[in-house]
């Protein structure tokens, strides 16, 4: 005997997932995981090159304001910048 539900289950235009079909929520995981990676793709190719710039320009200027004001000394005697 067959009830209203299998009735209505028979009749139903759904496929099978095993048919090819995937289901929403997984369409969504997929797009978030793409999103994702393409954004660690942008920060890694883009991002962070400026990133090392700026820190080795800092670390440039840092380091020549330092090596201006320690290591060089001008001579008492006749004026002469000499490097320690």
């Amino acid at each position: 005997m067959l009830t209203s539900l299998d009735k209505e289950a028979a009749a139903s235009p759904a496929r099978p997932i095993d048919e090819g079909g995937v289901p929403a929520l997984e369409q969504l995981l997929i797009i978030g995981a793409v999103g994702v990676y393409l954004l660690g793709v942008v920060w890694f190719y883009v991002t962070l090159p400026w990133v090392l710039i700026g820190v080795t320009a800092v670390a440039a200027v840092l380091a020549r304001r330092e090596y201006s004001t320690l290591a060089a000394r001008r001579c008492a005697h006749c004026g002469y910048q000499r490097l320690l």
